[in-house]
């Protein structure tokens, strides 16, 4: 071994030595210790024997404590004070073990370190032997020799004594320990008071901000003057008196510190004291000092985001909007939440010194907003909001045109005009129509994939391809769609109208009521003219016979030229209902188009009633009035005596000629409307023909449908020929002949069985029926417009007559006048005989012309331009004859010839007038399809002779392709028929070449060709006697295309007569008259709702406006 590892070997035994001895030294110390801890216990327990207070208790106590550490204190230096060295302890081992004595551990300690400075002078072999030396004697060493037990042995015997009397006093006085642990441990504020019989109210306690706080010290026993209140925020404290209150059974003062601000402490201070220093914690409650929100539209709106930065949580937004919510507190808050009334809470999320929140706005809902800081406090009372979801509006859409039920045109189309819009835009619009009960169809108007906020368009609609009975009623209306994704497009609608589908019975009534109405007021306004005429008469008598006009007088004509006026407005009022009802015959295709243009002729006739010299003369008579002028108002009112005899003579012309025309127009309409029964039944019979046997049953609700029809147009003949016996008994005689006769054919028997056959489903017995009804139908039309016909010619050639009589009449007038006005003039006085004689022949003159008026005045009954215009020019005529008359029986031949002249002049003019209004006429009658008229005339004819044809053939066997075994008689019956159907086809060919010539006649020529091509082969057929049933199926074909060609030929007619009416004034529009109905108000209030978008309301109230408008429409 070494000598190093000798030495450290040594080291360490002597450094366990004297670990060992510390170690009883501080157990030794520890006893000490534990026997203060026990004797500073035992005298706070027997300190409370003396039942000091718990302040003095807690002083003592301290004390004793204090004593105990400072004893412990002592103990402890004095232990380090004992710390041992290495030198220490091998001086004990040498004394306790004889081996070691001279110092030879300690030498080996002190001589090692010296050993490595030579400069010192020792020997290192004889160190290293000492260290060695010393090694090996270290084995002797005995621990509790070196460590003595005796100082721990005589103190142990403190531990079980200590712990014996802390637990004896634990055990057997525990109430006595509690009183030293509570003296021990600081005291609360309460305990304190407790001790002192003193409650200090609220103590220690937290409030909010601006809040009063009130000490109360109630006091059990206290005898003292009074108590003062001791506070500080910062710095000293500040005293404040308090005021005694009083109190059962002790005393109590109190005071109230207001406001607070900062955290305060506070004590109360007393005679024999103070109590302990209380807190009152200030706290500011987090509150929201900004909310804003940004609003972001459905996208489909095209509305751009919106933020609103109005501290209002209030939101009022379109449904389906992004609301992202943003909030600010007074403070930094630990949490922010969303508290819903009716659902789960929503936490708000941090983003920097805000709060943010998004939610789709679906529902009404009201929230608050819940702040908590790090404290725990919430925001108090937090302002409660709605969430309010504005419904996007439906679309509002509405018929400009006609927007009225109306009567259904004979076209079957409509033109309807709309106007749609929506506060976000419409996307499609749609006719939606039924007819009767029947299923609702769509018909699209409008489509689009840009919606767009308004539109109005026009469209027409063709609703010809329905099956529409008479009677049927067509209700529709109009839909808007707008483009909303979020609910499905939204869907307005218009108001309904209806469309009524009027039978020809009730067209025909209609018309017939329309013109008795007419003729009424015209009857009227003719018996007000009478009335104003002998008011008129009488009123200027009086003028004449005075050399003033009174006051009295001067009323009475403001009075006529009142009540002229007025009888103006009525007549154009009557001018307005004929036009109307023209239109209206126009539309529905009831009367020809020679008729129309006969009843433009009497509406212009009417506009002529009130002529421009009764006009002249009434702003003459005014002006007199106003100028105040008696002779002015004796001439002028003159003029208008004149004047108001011509205006009666044109009225009662007027109101005669309507007579006639209603009758004409009356025997159009009922031709009219056989026409289309026996087209409609011939239409029926070819469905009939094709149809199943289910089909025909419900077919057969339209035969008996039509049936009613027919009995209704039978009563409407009867009440015709009734009506016109009185004026036009020749007429009322011809209708009751063809009454008669369609009783004797009995057409509405033969639908009556048609219609039971078929429902029995026999299609053979039910269309024989039905083509015999047919054939009565179109027998009767042909009848009616032949006798139609008939009559115009009758009138065409009266007219012409009474052109030529009138003529001739007025030529020789003018032969005679002529001498008269030629006659030189006498050189010396003339003798009464003479100037009687002069006056006689110009009388005679005067009576001719008049004689000549009433031949034009009756003829004009039929031929409205007859009449227009040449009787007022031959009354001027009249009355200048007759004026040169008075002026011969007076003598003063100068003037009479003068008189004379002009009456000359006048008869002349008449007769080219006469002249030229003949040749149109004439020229009119010979050329009658210039309006197509003509055409449909003719071939209305031919369709007769077709059927009439097709009669004869039917009633001829099918030779099964052997003539021969025809008759002789048979075959000549077939040459004749095959000479018919070339006769016909070449009045074909010459329709078909007249309409190539024509305009517009591609479609219908087309037709036409088709027809000749087929008659071509009817002839083939009949020349070689080889009738088979394909030649009668041709046949039939054939009257089916001439039929359709003669309606395509008349509404041609119809359309020329349209083109070539002459442009008329009419009167301005008159403003948007106002609502009429409910309906009307709410239309306009639903479009203002839908209109609100572009109106500016405070968002707090635009809801509640739209609430309102919203009720109003649906109530």
């Amino acid at each position: 071994m070494s000598t190093e590892q000798a030495y450290s070997k040594i080291r360490k035994r002597l450094t366990a030595l004297r670990n060992k001895f510390l170690r009883l030294e501080f157990s030794v110390l520890g006893l000490r210790i534990l026997a203060v801890v026990a004797a500073v216990f035992t005298v706070a327990v027997l300190l409370t024997f003396a039942s000091p207070s718990l302040q003095t208790l807690r002083a003592a106590v301290l004390t004793a404590i204090g004593a105990g550490l400072i004893a412990a204190l002592w103990f402890g230096v004095k232990t380090v004070r004992r710390w041992p060295t290495l030198q220490w302890i091998a001086a004990q081992a040498e004394k306790a073990t004889p081996a070691l004595k001279g110092d030879l551990l300690r030498g080996a300690l002190s001589l090692w370190h010296r050993k490595e400075n030579e400069n010192l002078g020792y020997s290192v072999p004889l160190i290293e032997a000492l260290v060695s030396d010393a090694l090996d004697k270290s084995e002797a060493i005995q621990d509790r020799e070196v460590v003595s037990r005796k100082r721990l042995r005589s103190h142990i015997a403190i531990l079980p004594a200590a712990l014996a009397l802390i637990a004896a006093f634990v055990f057997l006085m525990p109430a006595r320990v509690t009183r030293v642990a509570n003296a021990l441990v600081p005291p609360s504020a309460e305990t304190i008071l407790a001790e002192l019989g003193l409650a200090v109210t609220p103590g220690d306690t937290r409030v909010e901000a601006g809040e009063s706080v009130t000490i109360e010290a109630l006091f059990e026993n206290y005898d003292g003057r009074n108590a003062d209140l001791y506070y500080k925020n910062e710095g000293e404290w500040t005293k404040l008196a308090m005021q005694e209150v009083k109190r059962d059974a002790a005393r109590a003062f109190k005071s109230t510190l207001d406001e607070l601000s900062a955290e305060t402490r506070y004590k109360v201070r007393f005679r024999d004291g103070e109590s302990p220093v209380f807190r009152i914690a200030v706290t500011n409650r987090p509150m929201v000092t900004q909310l804003a929100y940004e609003l972001s539209y459905p996208e489909y709106t095209g509305i751009a985001p919106e933020t609103v930065d109005e501290n209002d949580g209030n939101i009022q937004a379109l449904f389906g909007s992004e609301v992202a919510l943003r909030v600010k507190a007074n403070k930094d808050v630990a949490k922010a939440t969303l508290v819903l009334e009716d659902g789960e809470p929503i936490a708000l999320e941090r983003a920097g010194a805000h709060w943010e929140t998004n939610f789709t706005v679906e529902q009404p809902f009201a929230y608050t907003i819940a702040l908590e800081d790090d404290e725990g406090a919430a925001n108090k009372n937090p302002m409660r909001y709605e969430v309010t979801p504005i419904a996007d509006e439906k679309p509002f859409i509405r018929i400009l045109f006609p927007a009225e039920n109306l009567t259904a045109s004979q076209d079957m189309q409509l033109p309807i005009q709309f106007a749609a819009m929506d506060d976000f835009g419409v996307r499609s619009v749609n006719l939606r129509y039924r007819v009767g009960e029947g299923e609702e169809q769509r018909v699209g108007f409008f489509s689009t994939e840009q919606a767009v906020r308004e539109v109005e368009r026009e469209r027409n609609w063709d609703f010809s391809a329905e099956t529409i009975l008479p009677g049927d009623v067509i209700s529709y209306y109009l839909e808007a769609f707008d483009n909303d994704p979020l609910n499905g497009p939204k869907r307005g609608v218009s108001r309904t109208y209806t469309i009524m589908m009027p039978s020809l019975a009730q067209m025909f009534t209609e018309l017939d009521g329309e013109q008795e109405e007419e003729i009424d007021d015209l009857e009227s306004v003719y018996q007000e003219s009478e009335r104003l005429e002998a008011k008129l008469d009488e009123l200027a008598r009086e003028i004449q016979r005075s050399q003033d006009v009174s006051w009295d007088e001067k009323k009475k004509i403001e009075n006529v030229l009142d009540k002229q006026k007025e009888i103006e407005k009525q007549l154009r009022d009557v001018q307005q209902e004929l036009q109307r009802s023209a239109e209206q015959m126009e539309e529905n295709r009831l009367v020809t188009p020679e008729t129309l243009e006969r009843m433009e002729e009497l509406h212009n006739l009417m506009e002529e009633v009130a002529t421009q010299e009764m006009k002249d003369a009434m702003e003459k008579l005014a002006e007199a009035m106003e100028k105040l002028d008696p002779e002015l108002i004796k001439q002028a009112s003159k003029e208008m005596q004149m004047t108001q005899k011509d205006f009666m003579e044109r009225l009662d012309r007027t109101i005669d000629m309507l007579k006639r025309m209603k009758d004409l127009q009356n025997l159009d309409a009922l031709a009219e409307g056989m026409q289309r029964m026996a087209e409609e039944q011939r239409a029926l019979r070819e469905e009939t023909n094709e149809a199943s046997e289910q089909e025909m049953k419900e077919l057969a609700a339209q035969e008996k449908a039509l049936q009613e029809e027919l009995e209704k147009l039978q009563q409407a003949m009867e009440k015709l020929a009734q009506d016109s016996q009185e004026n036009s008994p020749e007429f009322s005689e011809e209708i009751q002949k063809m009454k008669d006769k369609m009783a004797q054919s009995q057409p509405e028997k033969k639908m009556e069985m048609a219609a039971q056959k078929m429902e029995e489903g026999d299609k053979p017995e039910a269309t024989k029926e039905q083509k015999d009804a047919e054939d009565s139908l179109f027998d009767l039309a042909f009848q009616l417009v032949e006798y139609g016909q008939a009559c115009q010619s009758a009138s065409n050639s009266k007219a012409q007559a009474a052109f030529g009589e009138s003529i001739q009449d007025l030529l020789h007038l003018s032969k005679g006048q002529e001498t008269l006005s030629s006659r030189p003039a006498p050189r010396g006085r003339t003798s009464v005989e003479e100037r009687r004689s002069w006056a006689e022949r110009q009388q005679e003159v005067a009576t001719g012309i008049s004689r000549v008026m009433d031949k034009i005045r009756e003829v004009g009954k039929d031929v409205p331009e007859l009449s227009s215009g040449i009787l007022s020019s031959l009354m001027r005529v009249r009355d200048k004859a007759s004026a040169a008359a008075s002026q011969f029986e007076e003598g003063d031949l100068n003037v009479a010839q003068a008189r004379g002249t002009e009456a000359l002049q006048g008869i002349n003019k008449n007769v080219m007038d006469l002249l030229r209004s003949q040749q149109n006429h004439a020229s009119s009658c010979q050329n009658p399809s210039s309006s197509g008229e003509g055409q449909s005339q003719q071939m209305q004819q031919m369709t007769q002779q077709q059927r009439s044809l097709n009669e004869q053939m039917g009633q001829m066997p099918i030779p099964n392709n052997n003539p021969g075994s025809m008759s002789m008689e048979q075959q000549a019956s077939l040459g004749r028929m095959a000479a018919e159907q070339q006769q016909i086809r070449k009045g074909m060919e010459q329709i078909s070449k007249e309409v190539q010539e024509g305009e517009a006649g591609g479609e219908i020529l087309g037709g036409l060709d088709d027809i000749v091509e087929e008659m071509r082969k009817i002839e083939r057929d009949l020349e070689n006697a080889q009738i088979s049933p394909e030649t009668r199926e041709r046949q039939e074909r054939i009257l089916s295309r001439m039929l359709d060609a003669q309606r395509s030929l008349r509404e041609r007619g119809y359309k020329k007569s349209r083109r070539s009416k002459v442009a008329r004034e009419f009167e301005a529009t008159a403003p948007a008259r106002l609502p009429s109905s409910v309906e009307d108000v709410k239309e306009r209030m639903r479009e203002d709702l839908v209109r609100m978008p572009n109106y500016q309301y405070p968002p707090e109230y635009e809801e509640l406006i739209r609430s309102y408008f919203r009720s109003l429409t649906e109530n």
